[in-house]
């Protein structure tokens, strides 16, 4: 209703003859021409002054919050122009056209037709009876009432409903209280004050499996529009709205659209690898920019409308666009946290039979990891412990991401795993300390052949030594150099078959 009455104001003009402010029909907009208004939603600070002649009105403070755009254009090129026969001027809503009637005693609003709900429905609200807007001519001290309303029905599938009837009756009364100078942002005009008053009583009714029924009724309270209307700029230099204590809540204003800055904006797009973040930067700046300066927050500028620009470290930069025209400049910053892509690397240490513990040695500030321990299990933790059930070759990968992206590094593993039952009742050898720490002792005890050969590695099948071994010979192995962690033997005959096998646990 608000943008409705904005709307409607901007059809009429008026003339000075000899102090008397008088409403004209003969410069009323025409079809082609285009007018554009500011809203201040917050005018709480307007003094709208008293009732009378030769009044001074100083809304210079007014800002724009909103601004809108009225376009007026001929009914016979709108998709609803056969539902308003007698219409000879239309306002553009985008969404749907406000279908007016101008004649040589009044201006009537004839309805509106469109997509006026957004639900997607074309919609027609003929006003039945027609609104009087203005009487033509309308001078100062003139007043009038006026009752109009609407009935429509619409589908209600958007409701589940079968269909949802509307209907509403509004009364008007308008009074022309005012006239004086009135200075906005826009300018200052000769103006003549409109007071108009409004109270309307909405129906809702919805149908379900063919029966109507009442669903809602609403009695508005009466709301208060001081309409400022001024010659040359579309008939309403300004409107004030006013709440029930008579005290304004929102403003607008005419202006004038000229050449003005520029507002900046852009949008980002960007890449990371392991060695570099590329970014993509592209204006998005108000069209009238003809100069364009970026700071990338690292010391570092461009002048190009949309440059490329590759950061060699992580972290947050502060990116900022000027842009500018003749008229000035305006900048936009934004910022940006980047991270290049991590560089897996892990470990892995043996804990006891089959179970290891992968540490997690990656660089580039991961933020996930994902194991693949190459046996069908997985993990998400960033340094897990893992069983392994059988011996064998395991493929083990890490992959490790942030927000730069992920990337996968794989690594073999062989392990022996011994089951319980698998160390023979009669050892072959003695071998003590067990845990050890600088040596290891190797007796052989009953070799039933002369020799043998004794080879140790660790668990990822690394060979640490090989020895000849005869029966009743001790052995003394130094284990200084060797780090922590379990150990495998094998005894085998000169044949190669595995006489005896076990484990070392070597701890420092």
């Amino acid at each position: 209703m608000k943008r409705l009455l904005l709307l409607l104001c901007t059809v009429c003009t008026i003339s000075f003859l000899q102090g008397q402010i008088t409403l004209d029909a003969s410069a009323l907009p025409q079809a082609g021409e285009s007018y554009s208004y500011a809203q201040d939603t917050f005018a709480t600070n307007v003094n709208v002054g008293i009732a009378g002649p030769d009044q001074m009105w100083d809304f210079s403070e007014l800002t724009r919050h909103e601004v809108n755009t009225n376009v007026f254009v001929n009914p016979n090129n709108t998709p609803t122009a056969k539902d308003f026969p007698s219409s000879n001027l239309a306002i553009d809503l985008e969404v749907a056209y406000n279908y007016l009637e101008v004649n040589d005693t009044a201006m009537l609003n004839l309805g509106i037709a469109g997509d006026l709900f957004g639900i997607g429905q074309s919609i027609t609200a003929i006003n039945d009876p027609v609104e009087l807007v203005y009487q033509i001519p309308t001078n100062y001290g003139d007043a009038f009432s006026d009752t109009y309303g609407i009935d429509i029905t619409v589908d209600g599938s958007f409701a589940n409903v079968d269909s949802v009837r509307l209907k509403q009756i509004v009364t008007v009364d308008v009074v022309v209280d005012a006239y004086g100078m009135l200075t906005t942002p826009g300018g200052t005009f000769e103006t003549l004050r409109l007071r108009r008053t409004t109270a309307s009583i909405d129906s809702i009714w919805v149908q379900v499996l063919g029966f109507e029924q009442l669903a809602q009724t609403n009695d508005n309270p009466p709301t208060t529009v001081l309409e400022f209307l001024a010659e040359g700029v579309g008939g309403t230099a300004a409107t004030v709205e006013l709440d029930a204590d008579g005290l304004p809540v929102s403003a607008s204003f005419w202006f004038e659209e000229g050449p003005s800055a520029p507002t900046a904006n852009f949008i980002l797009a960007s890449q990371s690898s392991q060695e570099a973040i590329e970014v993509q930067v592209s204006d998005a700046s108000t069209t009238n920019t003809t100069e364009w300066l970026w700071d990338f927050g690292d010391g570092n500028t461009s002048s190009m409308q949309n440059p490329t620009y590759t950061y060699s470290e992580a972290g947050t930069y502060t990116i900022c666009l000027t842009a500018s025209n003749d008229i000035g400049s305006n900048t936009y910053c934004e910022d940006f946290t980047f991270a290049l892509v991590p560089i897996p690397s892990f470990s892995s240490e043996i804990i006891d039979n089959g179970l290891l513990q992968f540490t997690d040695a990656t660089t580039q500030e991961p933020t996930m990891w994902s194991w693949d321990f190459g046996d069908g299990n997985t993990s998400t933790e960033q340094n897990p412990e893992h069983t392994f059930a059988e011996s064998g070759t395991y493929t083990v990968c890490l992959t490790a991401a942030n927000s730069g992206g992920e990337a996968t590094v794989c690594e073999e593993i062989m392990l022996e795993v011994l089951s319980t039952g698998q160390l023979e009742d009669e050892k072959q050898l003695q071998v003590s300390p067990n845990p050890a720490h600088d040596f290891i002792n190797i007796k052989a005890l009953h070799l039933g052949i002369s020799s043998a050969e004794l080879i140790i590695h660790d668990a990822l099948g690394n060979k640490m030594c090989n020895f000849k071994v005869s029966a009743n010979e001790d052995l003394q192995i130094g284990t200084r150099e060797w780090p922590s962690g379990i150990y495998y033997y094998h005894l085998y005959d000169k044949q190669g078959d595995r006489l005896e096998r076990g484990q070392i646990a070597i701890i420092k």
